[in-house]
């Protein structure tokens, strides 16, 4: 119970909610740089891929021994650099707020359900409907992260796989 005068545990955990999406935002923009630099690389390495009928940047690759295996290599490696700076970013996220998402997502659900039982003082009109919303953001938070953890640091790379993986094998963009 709330002292009186003071905020009670659903109030004081609104500001943790904020600070949780302000740090998930700085996240986001990092993370969609590079995404989006991954699968610019993945999209070069198939690039390379010959077509049925060479062009004439294969034509000349094919002149000069190596070339395209070493243009192939550098995309490699750059895409794994990347690769591993979104797996640290993502690791440090999980660290610093792995336990607030679940925490936050809680929390509305109680504030929805004292709401919808009447064991709070009314909120303001359109406050639950603001709530669900957010709810729901917070759970396609966790999805994307989910599918980040997946990609980044819950699997192996099939070694039979080309350089650069498949794009299905890169994370999503926040």
């Amino acid at each position: 119970r709330a002292a009186p005068g003071g905020q009670g545990p659903v109030q004081l955990s609104w500001g943790s909610i904020r600070e949780y999406l302000e740090a998930y935002a700085e996240f986001a923009e990092e993370a969609s740089t590079l995404s989006k630099a991954m699968h610019v690389v993945a999209e070069n390495v198939s690039l390379l891929l010959p077509p049925e009928s060479l062009g004439p940047a294969h034509r000349a690759l094919a002149q000069h021994t190596g070339a395209l295996e070493r243009i192939t290599a550098r995309l490699g490696r750059r895409l794994e650099q990347y690769r591993a700076e979104a797996a640290v970013l993502l690791t440090s996220f999980e660290a610093r707020r792995g336990r607030a998402l679940p925490q936050c997502q809680e929390t509305l659900l109680l504030w929805l359900g004292r709401q919808q039982l009447g064991a709070a003082p009314p909120a303001p009109a359109g406050a639950e409907g603001a709530a669900e919303q957010l709810l729901d953001t917070l759970r396609g938070i966790g999805e994307l992260l989910g599918q980040w953890h997946e990609v980044l640091v819950g699997s192996t790379r099939n070694s039979d796989e080309p350089a650069g993986g498949s794009p299905a094998a890169l994370p999503a963009e926040p």
